[in-house]
């Protein structure tokens, strides 16, 4: 559970720039070789982490 509480335009907000960091990663990797693939791998699977955890985190409140 996190200290602050966002409201729901500023989480969609947030949502939205991590989806995009996370397309625009995942079309380098599609252009890169050895380490810089892998670089923008881990960054897809760390804005994908992100991305789960807020809306895993919206749904747990939404139930109580």
């Amino acid at each position: 559970m996190t200290a602050q509480r966002f409201d729901a335009a500023h989480l969609a907000h947030v949502i939205a720039f991590l989806e995009a960091q996370a397309a625009d990663s995942r079309r380098q990797a599609c252009k890169e070789t050895g380490q810089g693939q892998t670089f923008y791998q881990g960054r897809v699977s760390a804005f994908e982490l992100a991305l789960s955890v807020l809306r895993r985190d919206g749904d747990d409140h939404a139930a109580h």
